[in-house]
């Protein structure tokens, strides 16, 4: 596939934390449809091991060149699309943009952070697709249902919110992902427990100091953002719902939704899913996406309460999930939608699934249960395409079931 500049079009992927599992499938899906893919993420990323990756840049040893490194890359491999793999990697390239924007340095540099711009979407939107708690304020603006909530600076405040709805309830850090710093107690010593372990202040971007000072010494960067508070919410009991969908300026181009089967903690990442068709959440997201502006790939978590069978928005998730590549088994690209949004060719996308297909993620149900029923009953995604990945994963799974 090539872009204006007749050439194959060329994407970047950007990761920061080798902990997080999900991004390692990207690169098979955007070189599926024509792309080249390279990746900037640290040595031990599962990422870094595709062999659908034909260009892996050293992540910096050092934190001070991770600001410089960015930029180095960006005009090296000259991509058409930057794409976060984690929420680190969000946090950075937003901050890494505006000071791109306001250091009088070079027009190149300016470039890159237009480049970064274009690839995540209003900027104006930012701090709020980063927030858990922001993006519950303006779905509540756009009359999106979410669950009762409050943001709480005490362990008083939460007792207080208690006091009206009753346990058990839900707690989540403002920087919360995908269910880790998001707790559900149901007495009181739970939220005591969990207070006392968790309610110090979190400097969410700590692990980068160095940038961080650089950042603010330029002004309008609040790269030190500190969480002094909890979110509480009110425990919604019913099926979790994720959806999935590609974007661009706001507005999206492909997307599905799935309902969760399995997932690993109690409220953390799917480990298998079942894609369904929900015109309900298809309206909502395309409702906030809108709103926000967003590009890229992205998740919205919502809850199916059992009662009412009302869908109550959870969060959003800026970035692409492990379920991305996965949508075009039933029929949806988002891949092919972003490319050929990127390119201003007409979208040849389904609006809804061709079937409701039960599918085991790799390698996370099998890391959940080794002796996991969906593994060998419904369809279960190995990379045997990948040779690199799948010895890399295979390398993991041992690891995890010592």
């Amino acid at each position: 596939m090539e872009n204006m500049r007749g050439v194959l079009s060329r994407v970047l992927i950007f990761k920061a934390d080798s902990d997080w599992l999900g991004a390692e499938r990207l690169p098979g899906a955007f070189a599926e449809e024509g792309y080249q893919v390279a990746t900037l993420a640290p040595a031990d990323d599962l990422i870094t091991k595709s062999d659908f990756v034909v260009k892996r840049f050293k992540y910096p040893s050092r934190e001070k060149l991770l600001f410089l490194s960015v930029f180095w890359v960006l005009e090296k491999w000259n991509p058409d699309i930057v794409i976060p793999g984690d929420e680190y990697a969000i946090t950075i390239l937003q901050h890494i943009s505006e000071a791109g924007f306001s250091f009088p340095l070079s027009l190149k540099w300016k470039r890159q952070a237009h480049l970064i711009r274009k690839s995540l979407g209003n900027p104006q939107f930012w701090s709020v697709i980063r927030s858990k708690f922001e993006i519950q304020r303006i779905a509540a603006e756009l009359d999106i249902l979410t669950p009762e909530n409050q943001n709480v600076n005490s362990i008083e405040d939460i007792f207080s919110y208690i006091g009206k709805y009753g346990y058990p309830v839900v707690l989540k850090k403002d920087t919360s992902v995908s269910g880790w710093g998001t707790y559900i107690c149901r007495t009181h010593d739970e939220v005591i427990r969990m207070y006392e372990e968790n309610g110090s202040i979190v400097k969410v971007n700590s692990r980068y100091p160095f940038l961080g000072k650089l950042l603010r010494g330029f002004g309008r960067i609040n790269y030190w953002h500190v969480v002094k508070h909890f979110n509480v919410q009110r425990y919604i009991k019913g099926i979790p719902m994720t959806h999935i969908f590609s974007a661009l300026n706001g507005e999206i181009k492909s997307q599905v939704s799935a309902r969760v089967i399995c997932n690993k903690p109690p409220n953390g990442p799917s480990s298998v899913v079942q894609f369904v068709k929900n015109e309900q959440i298809r309206q909502v997201a395309v409702k906030l996406i809108r709103k926000v502006g967003f590009t890229g790939f992205g998740c919205l978590d919502f809850m199916m309460e059992d009662d009412t069978q009302k869908i109550y928005l959870l969060e959003f998730n800026p970035r692409p999930t492990a379920l991305c590549h996965l949508a075009k088994k039933v029929g949806i690209n988002l891949f092919s939608a972003m490319r050929d949004s990127l390119t201003n060719r007409v979208i040849d996308e389904k609006s809804e699934p061709n079937k409701e297909l039960t599918i085991a993620l790799y390698p996370q149900e099998i890391m959940r249960d080794p002796n996991s029923k969906y593994v060998t009953t419904c369809y279960h995604d190995v990379p045997y395409k990948d040779n690199g990945l799948m010895l890399a994963i295979s390398g993991l799974i041992s690891k995890s079931q010592k």
